[in-house]
């Protein structure tokens, strides 16, 4: 079995930063704002985009199987992250209309 470290390669190409995970081939694109990482699409073209905190350099954001103006149970799928004074998770809130969000401390 191959490490992580020769299963996945950032770097910046021509049309923006791009990553490989995994077999070859495997590729995506990634979109970055002020050294943070706002979106990756796949090969299929799935979106997970992040939102940061930039003064504790953390996430307080992913939405997987980003799709603008589309809702379902599988589309826009909402993660909010929430951090003590010094950057540790406190919470974590998984967003969802039904059955309710699911919140754990």
């Amino acid at each position: 079995m191959a490490s992580l470290e020769q299963r996945v390669g950032v770097w910046k190409g021509e049309r923006g930063w791009r990553v490989c995970f995994g077999p070859p081939g495997a590729e995506a694109r990634v979109s970055m704002q002020e050294d943070c990482l706002t979106q990756v699409q796949d090969e299929r073209g799935i979106v997970t985009r992040y939102t940061w905190n930039q003064e504790l350099g953390v996430a307080t954001q992913r939405i997987d199987n980003y799709l603008s103006g589309q809702s379902g149970p599988d589309k826009n799928k909402t993660t909010e992250f929430e951090y003590t004074a010094d950057g540790n998770l406190k919470k974590l809130r998984a967003k969802s209309t039904t059955p309710g969000d699911q919140v754990t401390e």
